[in-house]
C-alpha cells in the first residue's frame, strides 16, 4: 500500500539532505539518498503543527538517525 493511499504526508526535514550513503564505487562514485522519512496524517498534523524531522549525525552506520521534534522552531 502506498503512502498516498493511507493519506500520509512527509513531515519534511531539517539538517542534512541525505540520510543514507552507499559504498564507494570506482566507476559510479558514492550514492547518497534520503531513505529515512517521517509521515503523519491530517489529524496528526493538526495536533503537532510545529513538528519536523531532524536528521542527526551518523555514527558507525550508513544511515543517519532521524528525530521527530514535536514543537519548536528547529
Amino acid at each position: 500500500m502506498e503512502v498516498q493511499e493511507c493519506d500520509l504526508n512527509d513531515l519534511g526535514f531539517c539538517g542534512l539532505k541525505f540520510t543514507w550513503k552507499g559504498q564507494e564505487m570506482s566507476s559510479f562514485g558514492r550514492v547518497f539518498q534520503r531513505l529515512d522519512k517521517g509521515f503523519g496524517n491530517i489529524q496528526w498534523h493538526l495536533k503537532f503543527q510545529n513538528a519536523f524531522i531532524k536528521v542527526m549525525p551518523r555514527v558507525k552506520c550508513d544511515h543517519h538517525p532521524i528525530l521527530v521534534v514535536l514543537g519548536g522552531d528547529g
